[in-house]
């Protein structure tokens, strides 16, 4: 921490931690900034607090001595007894508005949630939603939910297009930031460029042993992705969390089976008994239609809540 001063200048020096609360105007400017930032309807549970690590000199002179830390510190935040544990969370706050979710667990009147560098925190209820998702949508509260935790966004401000049909390359980036993947691999797919949007997201998704491309060379990443190929990416995931926990007794579970591709059935027949997908309409599954983005979204919800 103290690496850049001299051993002379830390003598008789003091560190000090600190987790302040923002004042009244200062907290309602940031909420403010949030929400025009996020384009979401933002509800601040409890106080905003700066966290921050300082040392003190022996001349009296302060500075910040450390950002980040290697291991991840416990933040447990106060909040009031009219929250919702369901929608509240632990959020970073930049000096721009920009919101970061941090996530948590509700414990006895507190959040409590694993960070990683000194900032802004507050524990925020964040309702983000899209005017072509009404609230009578299958998918409403599903898109809702992973919108206010920054894992699915619109494809503009205020829209979601939840009907939309969705790429290789969009599917892996939700895997990934579902997952909080972030150990990156070398790419050797020809029609990924290190330039691209996507290319860390499928480098670090490939590595993780979650996709594969078309070949050796080839990943297809503008492709539209079928339903089987969703499901099989979602279940290598779920091994990846979980392992192989199926009963083993994963049979014929939808009447076009014989429609669904040799390398995805054991998938789909595991994810069917695990209740981690349906079929398009009773017993059907369709495995060579196209996903769209609500149909990704609920995968990514179940996957998460199993």
């Amino acid at each position: 921490m103290t690496s850049q001063l001299s051993a002379e200048a830390l003598i008789n020096s003091s560190i000090s931690l600190k987790l302040e609360p923002l004042s009244a105007s200062a907290a309602k400017d940031a909420i403010v900034k949030g929400q025009s930032e996020a384009q979401a309807d933002i509800k601040l549970a409890g106080e905003i607090y700066d966290f921050k690590l300082s040392i003190t000199l022996a001349d009296g002179s302060t500075g910040a001595v450390l950002s980040k830390f290697d291991q991840p510190m416990t933040l447990r935040l106060k909040v009031g007894a009219s929250v919702n544990p369901k929608q509240a969370a632990v959020y970073y706050l930049a000096d721009d508005g920009k919101l970061e979710y941090i996530g948590g667990q509700y414990d006895n009147g507190e959040m409590v949630a694993q960070i990683s560098h000194f900032s802004k925190y507050a524990v925020l209820e964040v309702t983000k939603g899209f005017t072509d998702v009404p609230s009578g949508h299958w998918a409403a509260n599903v898109i809702k939910e992973l919108a206010a935790k920054q894992i699915v966004n619109g494809t503009s401000a205020t829209t979601f297009e939840p009907g939309r049909n969705v790429t290789r390359a969009e599917f892996t980036s939700l895997l990934v930031r579902a997952l909080k993947l972030t150990a990156t691999g070398q790419l050797s797919f020809t029609d990924v460029k290190s330039t691209d949007w996507y290319a860390e997201a499928i480098a670090i998704a490939v590595k993780a042993g979650v996709v594969n491309g078309k070949s050796e060379t080839v990943f297809d990443p503008n492709a539209q992705i079928t339903r089987e190929e969703m499901v099989t990416m979602m279940m290598r995931a779920y091994g990846s969390i979980h392992g192989n926990q199926t009963s083993g007794n994963a049979s014929a579970t939808f009447t076009d089976e014989a429609e669904v591709s040799t390398w995805a059935i054991s998938y789909v027949n595991q994810a069917a008994e695990l209740l981690l997908v349906q079929g398009r309409t009773a017993g059907v599954f369709e495995p060579k239609g196209i996903t769209t983005r609500a149909e990704a979204a609920q995968v990514i919800y179940n996957l998460l809540l199993k």
